[in-house]
């Protein structure tokens, strides 16, 4: 019957003879595999040959110490825990070694009970990470599976989303039909309006995560950029009596962007401000500060509250909401704003207040 330990894997390293079969011989009670080296130059070429899991080594071996052992293995990224044994060491020594990397430090003579402990909890914390790398492997696979999913269905589902808005604006253009039969028609091309942004925006999600999404940088005057961004805007605000004011304190207007996206980020945070805010102001600032972009978006709406705040650029977090008049939405916009900015390096927070609005605070670098 295999034994319990038998999965992790012990390089013991000593020069003395009689220490080391006392190591290697408690490594075979306790069912562990091992094997042994009385130098660190052949301690590395294990390492470097083998799977090892747990390196048993005394601080000293000749005129060397364990630090070159924990330096290799710092190396070569494996997933190695190192307990050290001296006598009579030093609190230096001992933090030196923390300091290093190693996983555990026993002071000789050790007892034998000191030793099992030392080596459960090591080889405890190593099944651990293993578990953790499988566990991230496999939601990876299940998010590319997911990512995949998403760019089939949402591109299968706009071709006939497309047809149907199209054959509903035919039908409402063309006329003769009752009251009711157009209120029909107009809740229908809404409806296939809405999913059509819904499928466009899972598709942009998606082929971001899948690393099909890349910035493309030109220069671009930001300060046209918003202006172009806030032009979309105006009517809207002005319907709701809401004020839109743009400070351009840039000192110089052009950075290297996507222009695309950064435009795309601007008419979402924007709308969403107009969307949310009735009777009010939202004021767009720009300035430049160490090399980067500072945009605020302000607006005096409804605000949003903490559970709101934390969920808003999580994917999975986020739950639609409707605007002052009942606007719909579906919150994947600010998902997707957060990760066009973070392709171009930068940051997008945000504060807000339940009656007293919100603020963005988005920062690109210029280059």
């Amino acid at each position: 019957m295999e034994k319990y330990n038998s999965d992790i894997t012990i390089l013991i390293i000593s020069k003395d003879n009689v220490l080391s079969d006392e190591m290697l011989k408690l490594a075979e009670n306790e069912g562990y595999s091992y094997i042994s080296a009385d130098s660190f130059e052949k301690a590395a070429e294990l390492l470097d040959s083998k799977s090892v899991d747990i390196v048993l080594s005394e601080l000293y071996v000749g005129k060397d110490n364990a630090f070159e052992i924990i330096a290799h293995i710092n190396k070569t990224g494996k997933i190695t825990n190192t307990i050290l044994l001296a006598e009579h060491p030093s609190a230096e020594c001992v933090i030196n070694a923390l300091k290093y990397g190693a996983y555990d430090f026993i002071p000789k003579p050790a007892e034998n009970d000191a030793i099992i402990l030392a080596l459960k909890r090591a080889s405890e914390n190593i099944r651990l990470r293993r578990d953790n790398i499988r566990h991230f492997k496999e939601l990876f696979k299940l998010n590319q599976l997911k990512n995949e999913f998403l760019a089939v269905v949402s591109h299968d589902l706009r071709s006939p989303l497309s047809s149907i808005t199209g054959y509903v604006n035919y039908l409402i253009k063309k006329g003769d039909l009752s009251e009711l039969q157009e209120r029909y028609l107009n809740v229908i091309r809404d409806i296939s309006v809405d999913l059509y942004e819904l499928v466009n925006q899972l598709l942009d999600i998606s082929k971001v995560e899948t690393g099909i999404i890349n910035i493309q940088r030109v220069e671009t005057n930001m300060a046209e950029l918003i202006n172009t961004s806030l032009n979309n805007f105006v009517l809207l605000g002005i319907d709701k009596n809401t004020r839109i004011v743009f400070f351009n304190r840039l000192e110089n207007t052009h950075a290297m962007v996507d222009r695309e996206k950064i435009l795309q980020v601007l008419n979402n945070v924007i709308s969403n401000s107009v969307k949310f805010t009735e009777n009010g102001t939202i004021t767009v600032t720009a300035e430049t500060k160490n090399r980067h972009i500072h945009l605020s978006i302000e607006d005096t709406g409804i605000g949003m509250d903490k559970n709101q705040i934390d969920n808003l650029f999580t994917q999975y977090g986020y739950s639609p909401s409707r605007g002052t008049r009942g606007e719909k939405g579906n919150g994947l916009g600010l998902v997707i704003c957060k990760k066009f900015i973070d392709l171009h390096n930068g940051s997008i927070e945000l504060e807000s207040e339940i009656g007293k609005g919100t603020k963005f605070f988005i920062t690109i670098p210029e280059k």
